[in-house]
């Protein structure tokens, strides 16, 4: 279907296969994030068995170049590819920008009780998911309004941090994420920045337990509540992020990190708005 850097994404064509994914990733070193990440998938899709909400790995293998993660996933539209096709729809029309906001409150709003039926079963399970947005949701074919949580390759148990490897979507990063490693000096351009402006400052280090503690400490499932609003952000108001801002006025990764952590509060993009009730939901 589509390869992005290490990862290839495929449909099998078998008969009988129709709504399997299988996810190839590629291994050219065993200390590889993406690697990483594969494996905690294949660790803790057993112990998401059994809600249908989540998708986890139904089964995993090595391959001659890395490891197979399948997936059953009734479905083949992301939440964002779902508000792409809405946002054709509403142009088509000849919707005004205030009726096509109304459009997409409306769809997240149905979207929403689902979300978090997810999120609760995941958290029941023991389990955060740290890289919750619009493409990590993907919607059951046979109700449009009913999102499924996919891709746990971020995955972290609650109790004790196991699976915790760092990662994150940088627009996404909740700021206490990104406050736990800057604190700890893993963000050094921002440290060797304060020493170039004559500021003193000792450098972080990484707790004894390493990042599983650090991750740990700092995460927890108010991190995918968070997450969830990052989501519904990303698609009632395109092109912009909370705490960022115009996502076009940033030219990298770093500059989004330093925009959320510098930035004192959410910012609300100009144009039209959702309903009060919907916009106090953001607050902090």
């Amino acid at each position: 279907m589509f390869t992005r850097g290490l990862v290839r994404i495929e449909k099998p064509v078998f008969r009988g296969c129709e709504h399997v994914i299988v996810k190839h990733v590629m291994m050219t070193n065993p200390r590889d994030t993406r690697w990483r990440q594969a494996l905690n998938e294949a660790l803790v899709a057993p112990m998401l068995a059994g809600h249908n909400t989540l998708v986890p790995a139904i089964a995993w293998s090595h391959t001659n170049s890395g490891i197979a993660l399948a997936s059953f996933r009734p479905g083949d539209d992301s939440v964002r590819t779902c508000f792409c096709k809405l946002e054709d729809a509403c142009e088509a029309a000849g919707l005004s920008p205030e009726e096509t906001m109304a459009a997409r409150v409306h769809q997240a709003g149905a979207m929403v009780p689902n979300m978090l039926k997810a999120l609760h079963d995941l958290h029941s399970s023991g389990f955060i998911h740290r890289d919750g947005k619009a493409d990590n949701w993907v919607v059951d074919a046979a109700n449009p309004l009913r999102p499924l949580l996919i891709d746990f390759g971020l995955a972290q148990r609650i109790s004790d941090g196991l699976g915790a490897t760092n990662g994150y979507t940088p627009t996404h990063a909740p700021p206490e994420h990104l406050a736990a490693l800057d604190a700890a000096g893993l963000l050094e351009w921002r440290f060797d920045r304060e020493l170039k402006r004559g500021k003193t400052r000792e450098r972080g280090v990484l707790p004894v337990g390493g990042m599983t503690e650090l991750l740990h400490k700092a995460l927890g499932p108010a991190t995918d509540i968070y997450l969830l609003g990052a989501t519904l952000w990303e698609v009632l108001f395109p092109g912009t992020m909370p705490y960022i801002g115009d996502l076009s006025r940033h030219t990298g990764e770093r500059s989004v990190l330093d925009a959320i952590l510098e930035t004192p509060g959410l910012r609300f993009p100009p144009g039209p708005q959702p309903p009060e009730s919907v916009k106090v939901r953001f607050a902090p």
